[in-house]
């Protein structure tokens, strides 16, 4: 009898499994599955750049003195252009050897380059090439990294992912029609992905940099926000 009952439960649990499998099959093929995109543009609203100042010297000890007063030199005149202190930060700091390229066996140091950078932040987009100005003319022999960005991008986010969520609907509707069924309500949404394409500008190096570059064009632009759903519905 004991034997009995086993067999009985085993083949019982061999039958079900399957079964839970395939409802869980059907209830996946009921559904209808699409991709909703959106692209949209919006003027930036802050400008970024990296302002670099970069010192050599025979003496690590003097490069280092060079640069610091350069730098200070910098950041002063940056605030003097009418920069806050919170729109500038400290940005890297490097101090090393330069080697000889000569065809010696061991290379030898000929001098010490010390590079000091600052990371300027703000939404005072008039101020871009004046900014440019101030910092070359106190001594910044290398200006990068000038973008123009949004400062707050989740303002437009939840906009993006609406619209991503609508034409992914308007994409579960057409599908539904050709297939003479319906697009009920979305049973599952993941968001794939949200993007934010920054305007880049061109870089500054002291050496092409005119006495008055506070009269280069900076156009801020738009800046492209994208987003990527899918969305799982229901098929009435």
């Amino acid at each position: 009898m004991k034997s009995f009952f086993l067999a009985l439960l085993t083949i019982s649990l061999v039958s079900v499994i399957p079964m839970n499998l395939l409802a869980s099959e059907i209830d996946k093929a009921r559904r209808i599955e699409v991709v909703g995109t959106s692209e949209m543009q919006r003027p930036a609203d802050r400008v970024k750049l990296v302002v670099s100042v970069v010192s050599e010297d025979a003496s690590s000890e003097q490069a280092l003195r060079d640069n610091n007063k350069a730098i200070k030199n910098v950041t002063e005149a940056l605030l003097k252009a009418g920069l806050a202190d919170k729109e500038i930060e400290t940005g890297s700091f490097h101090l090393l050897p330069v080697y000889s390229r000569s065809s010696a066996d061991v290379p030898q140091i000929v001098r010490y380059r010390a590079t000091n950078s600052l990371v300027v932040k703000t939404q005072k987009l008039e101020m871009a090439g004046q900014i440019i100005s101030a910092a070359a003319k106190a001594g910044a022999n290398n200006i990068s990294n000038i973008t123009f960005d949004i400062a707050d991008p989740r303002q437009y986010r939840d906009e993006v992912l609406q619209q991503a969520l609508s034409n992914a609907r308007v994409d579960a509707e057409s599908v539904a029609k050709s297939a003479n069924i319906r697009a009920g309500q979305p049973l599952l949404i993941s968001i794939e992905d949200t993007e934010f394409f920054a305007v880049s500008e061109m870089a500054f190096q002291r050496s092409a940099m005119s006495s008055d570059v506070s009269t280069t064009p900076l156009r801020p632009g738009d800046v492209t926000i994208r987003a990527r759903v899918r969305v799982n519905y229901e098929i009435q």
